[in-house]
């Protein structure tokens, strides 16, 4: 711009129809000089200067837009020797420090999980499975934050370090679970693909259950959309990676590492299982006096491959709520328990769902048993027997009540090898009591007098 003139025919919107005329700066506002100089000026290490304000416009990267100004300035300098620029302030380097210091968070949280995982562990392969899970969950995640137009900024990096928190969830569940049935005699490979098969359900409910508590912020409108959906959007990608990772790449790394365990051991939480045991123990005693207390004060009864609780609710309706393993349910603040009828849809609640779970948890369980002794069996039935554990008949078909799942895992384990040495010897004497303490290391007849302490109920 070279004089008013110029300035004045300045153009500002030009539609390109004809019989319509370009709108010009002095169409819309009147332009002329003024000398306010005694008003408004500027002064830089003593010497007079001019002050400019740069602001970036939505949607652009504060950090991206300043390091570009700065680079420009610079080759400005270089152009005129007697040009001389001064940042004054630059805000682009405190929002650089904020986001290095989500960067060391979300560094360090990662770290922390991992030596949390190892001191319970106390192993370092599946600390280092986990470990590699969550590098790849949070590269996922970022690939889908670029293809959905989501930057690295403070909101969307505050989501991963929220995430980071909850990702190694799914890949702990999966893990311990292949684990176990390693160290309960299953090959690698079926340890890896019925340890990751047994729990899909459960880390699916309970991802979509995290995603769904932060979908609603995607249809709000107005400023808090703005500010928090890339949050609630970063939080859903990184749980969504960390299912995917968990079902596939922990299963197949999982197989390669656990080739060879080692029975760990931990004094302090033995401790507190055996303390559990006789809790529990009580509790399968007093059965109606536990129920009561579950329902006042949300007790929560658990055995090894059972868990369920009763809680109270706010609802006038009974919810009942069952997975692999776990059941749930909620009972209105009015139920009386005393009720005939409440009682017998209760038992029945719960007993389907034992039922169910003992058709998933037994069957697996009998036959790696029958494998590992060499006992050969025809076919298994699940039932709802009430009188007996289990039965064997001389074609070598075994029957299991469903109750079973409430027993200590080492009490299942002898109902099945007792059913097992029935097809070798059908009555018990001398032979087959002897054949089972081979099984046992000895403890046959103190097992089955533990055993009479649980009935075939609820």
């Amino acid at each position: 711009m070279q004089d008013v003139d110029e300035l004045k025919d300045l153009p500002l919107m030009d539609m390109g129809i004809d019989g319509i005329d370009t709108i010009r700066l002095s169409d819309v506002a009147e332009v002329k000089v003024t000398d306010n100089s005694d008003e408004t000026y500027a002064v830089i290490n003593g010497n007079p200067g001019i002050m400019l304000s740069m602001e970036k416009q939505t949607g652009y990267s504060t950090g991206e837009v300043t390091n570009r100004i700065l680079d420009k300035f610079k080759a400005l300098e270089k152009e005129d020797s007697k040009l001389h620029l001064n940042v004054l302030m630059n805000q682009g380097v405190y929002i650089d420090m904020i986001v290095n210091s989500v960067m060391q968070n979300m560094i360090w949280g990662a770290i922390l999980a991992i030596l949390v995982l190892l001191l319970f562990l106390k192993d370092i392969k599946p600390t280092i499975v986990i470990a590699c899970s969550i590098p790849l969950s949070v590269v996922a995640a970022i690939v889908l934050m670029y293809f959905t137009g989501i930057t690295l900024n403070i909101i969307s990096m505050s989501g991963l370090m929220l995430g980071i928190g909850m990702l190694v969830d799914n890949s702990i569940v999966v893990i311990e679970n292949i684990y176990r049935l390693r160290g309960e005699g299953y090959s690698i490979r079926k340890a890896a693909v019925e340890g990751s098969k047994q729990v899909t359900g459960a880390i699916i409910a309970s991802t979509l259950t995290t995603i769904s508590v932060y979908a609603p912020i995607i249809f709000t409108e107005g400023i808090t959309r703005q500010l928090f959906v890339d949050l609630a959007l970063t939080i859903a990608y990184t749980l969504a990676a960390s299912l995917v990772v968990a079902l596939t790449f922990v299963p197949a790394m999982a197989s390669v590492t656990l080739r060879k365990t080692k029975d760990i051991r931990h004094p302090w939480f033995d401790a507190v299982r055996e303390w559990y045991g006789r809790v529990l123990e009580w509790c399968l005693r007093f059965k109606p006096l536990v129920l009561i207390i579950a329902v006042d004060l949300n007790y929560r009864i658990e055995t090894e491959y059972f868990k369920l609780s009763l809680v109270s609710g706010k609802r006038e309706k009974f919810l009942a709520h069952s997975e692999l393993g776990e059941m749930r349910i909620i009972c209105p603040p009015t139920a009386d328990f005393t009720d005939s009828n409440l009682q017998d849809w209760l038992r029945k609640v719960i007993e389907e769902a034992l039922r169910r779970n003992a058709k998933i948890i037994l069957p697996p369980r009998l036959y790696m048993l029958s494998e590992r002794y060499g006992l050969p069996y025809k076919s298994v039935q699940i039932n709802s027997s009430r009188g007996r554990w289990g039965s064997c008949s001389s074609h070598k078909k075994i029957n299991l009540s469903y109750f079973l799942v409430l027993l200590p895992k080492h009490l299942i384990d002898y109902v099945l090898l007792h059913e097992l040495c029935h097809i070798c010897e059908m009555n018990h004497g001398d032979r087959f009591w002897d054949l089972l303490n081979g099984f046992t290391g000895g403890k046959a007849l103190e097992l089955r007098e533990e055993l009479k302490k649980y009935k075939t109920e609820i």
